[in-house]
């Protein structure tokens, strides 16, 4: 914003805030004054007049994007650190594709030129979906009194429903445990060497960090070849929290060998709505979930429309009908794939 419609920036902001207590009436009132205009004697005509403004209205609409960022930022995401991020193209069903075994480096005899090789890819297939939300303003809202710093507040965790649009995805993922194409098996199995039901303790998380740090492809001839997925993050339920804190202080090793902890409530037991198709999908208060942070390979990737992870706000008017008003939309354009079972363990910590 630059001019006058900066300088009504710098004059609104303070009541546009989460915090502000003045009325959309007397917003508009502030705004008609500040930029010369007649100001209307009743608060009806001011609240008509100022959602007509496109200059007052891209200001608001600057608050509303603050407030809508401020609260994506705020909220927790536990998935970050051990997903892979991904650009898609467009909302059609497309092929990701990851490396299935690998290949080496040989020796070449004195005078010999190197041998050949090659690699397997496993195709996986995935379509963007749009997920969104919108917000309205209208005329009964403005001229009842309605405070600004209320629908602050009220965008402002609109921002954080889009946020965790990407951790109810992944952990649906997760909870579903959904069959890998490249050998048609689960992705916790017993034959994946990655599903347990060892109550947390140091003995399962054992287990859990061997079969991280024991994962490996295989070359040309089927011989491993060892990847030593780095990091580790624990994931539990709440109900898990101290115990879990507890026992990662005892075994503390240093440096960056220590295990990470993130408190994920959408493993337990109160159940998750699958932003795709809605079905709610429970886990167990005593699960827990062993994630390498470095993998050579990815669990999970996710990934958004043209590489933009952030959510995108638009404004739209309320007209017609003898209605005025405003309202904002937020969507996010995201798809997750289920890429690889090495780099996770799952326990359902039963015994």
């Amino acid at each position: 914003m630059t001019g006058p419609e900066n300088t009504l920036h710098n004059a609104l902001e303070p009541m546009l805030s989460r915090g502000s207590s003045a009325t959309w009436a007397q917003l508009g009132k502030a705004a008609l004054q500040h930029l010369g205009r007649d100001v209307p004697q009743n608060d009806v005509e001011v609240c008509r007049a100022m959602t007509a403004d496109k200059s007052i209205g891209d200001v608001i609409t600057a608050g509303v994007n603050s407030a809508i960022y401020a609260g994506f930022a705020s909220e927790p995401d536990s998935t970050i650190s051990w997903t892979v991020e991904m650009s898609a193209a467009d909302f059609k069903e497309s092929e990701l594709f990851l490396l299935a075994s690998g290949s080496r480096l040989e020796r070449i005899p004195r005078g010999g030129t190197a041998p050949q090789t090659g690699f397997d890819f496993a195709g996986l297939t995935y379509r963007v979906g749009r997920f969104g939300a919108k917000f309205t303003l209208d005329a009964q809202d403005m001229v009842d009194g309605q405070h600004v710093g209320a629908v602050m507040f009220a965008v402002e965790q609109l921002g954080r429903a889009a946020r965790r649009v990407r951790s109810d995805l992944v952990f649906s993922l997760i909870l579903q445990n959904p069959v890998l194409p490249y050998d048609d098996t689960a992705m916790f199995h017993a034959d994946h060497s990655n599903l347990g039901s060892a109550v947390l303790g140091s003995a399962g998380l054992s287990t859990g960090m061997a079969a991280l740090g024991n994962a490996t492809l295989s070359d040309d001839h089927g011989y491993p070849i060892h990847v030593n997925n780095g990091g580790a993050l624990l994931v539990v339920p709440p109900d898990s929290a101290v115990a879990s804190k507890a026992l990662l202080h005892t075994l503390a090793l240093g440096g960056s060998q220590d295990i990470a902890l993130a408190v994920e409530s959408r493993i337990g037991g109160a159940g998750l709505a699958d932003p795709t198709d809605g079905t709610l999908r429970v886990g167990l208060s005593t699960n827990w979930l062993l994630a390498a942070t470095r993998p050579s390979v990815p669990a999970v990737v996710v990934c958004a429309l043209d590489g933009n992870f952030l959510p995108d706000v638009s404004r739209f008017s309320l007209e017609g009908d003898g209605r005025y008003g405003v309202g904002w939309a937020v969507k996010l354009d995201l798809a997750v794939v289920a890429a690889s079972h090495d780099a996770v363990y799952w326990s359902s910590g039963t015994g």
